[in-house]
C-alpha cells in the first residue's frame, strides 16, 4: 500500500491515466472474446405465374366454330353436337357457360320461344353425367352465366348441346322461314 501511495504522491496523473489504459485493454478483452458462430443461406428464390386458359376443340385454324348446325328444321327434329372444353392452364378455375341473347332471323316468327335448348356433361363414354341447361325454350334460357364448378389445371369436360322442335304444338305454321343463331361462351376465373 505504501508503494501505491508513493506512485500517487509522485504523479496522481500518470497513475491515473495508467489505470484508465488498464480499463480500455481490460474492457476489449472481454468484448472481443472468441464465441460460437453459425450462419446458412436460402439463395435463389423464385417465383413464376400460373396461367388458366380455356380452349375448345371447334376452334379451326384460330377460328372459333359452332357447336351445331341445322338447316331446313321442322316439328320432331333434333339437332346436337359436341364440344370439348379444356383448361389448358395450369390454375383450377371456376367455369362457367353463358349464352348471348338469340339472334333472330327470316320472316316468321321467334324461333327461339318454340325450340328447346338442353346442354349436358358427358365423361369419357359419353354417358350424361351431370346437366349444366335443362331441357327449356331457347328465349328461356337467358344470358347468366351458369357455373360448371371448379376444373384443375390441364383438364378436359365434354358438354351435349342438344335443340329439339317438339311435337303436338299449335301454330308451327307461324314459325316457317324464321331462324334463330346463339352464341356460347365459355368463361373462368381463377379459383
Amino acid at each position: 500500500m505504501q508503494r501505491f501511495a508513493a506512485v500517487w504522491a509522485a504523479s496522481p496523473r500518470k497513475l491515473m491515466g495508467a489505470l484508465l489504459m488498464l480499463l480500455v485493454a481490460g474492457g476489449l478483452a472481454v468484448g472481443s472474446g472468441a464465441s460460437f458462430t453459425s450462419q446458412t443461406a436460402s439463395p435463389g428464390n423464385m417465383i413464376t405465374a400460373g396461367a388458366l386458359t380455356v380452349n375448345n376443340d371447334k376452334k379451326n385454324n384460330g377460328t372459333e366454330g359452332a357447336i351445331f348446325h341445322a338447316d331446313n328444321m321442322k316439328p320432331g327434329d333434333t339437332v346436337t353436337g359436341t364440344v370439348t372444353v379444356s383448361n389448358t392452364g395450369n390454375v383450377d378455375g371456376d367455369f362457367n357457360l353463358s349464352m348471348a341473347a338469340p339472334s333472330l332471323s327470316g320472316t316468321g316468327s321467334d324461333l327461339s320461344s318454340r325450340l328447346h335448348l338442353k346442354v349436358e356433361a358427358l365423361d369419357s363414354t359419353d354417358a350424361v353425367t351431370a346437366t349444366a341447361i335443362a331441357e327449356t325454350p331457347i328465349s328461356s334460357v337467358g344470358t347468366s352465366p351458369v357455373s360448371l364448378g371448379t376444373w384443375v389445371g390441364n383438364s378436359n369436360h365434354k358438354y351435349r348441346f342438344t335443340v329439339t322442335w317438339p311435337t303436338g304444338l299449335t301454330g308451327d305454321n307461324a314459325y316457317m322461314s324464321s331462324g334463330v343463331s346463339m352464341d356460347f361462351t365459355w368463361s373462368a376465373t381463377q379459383a
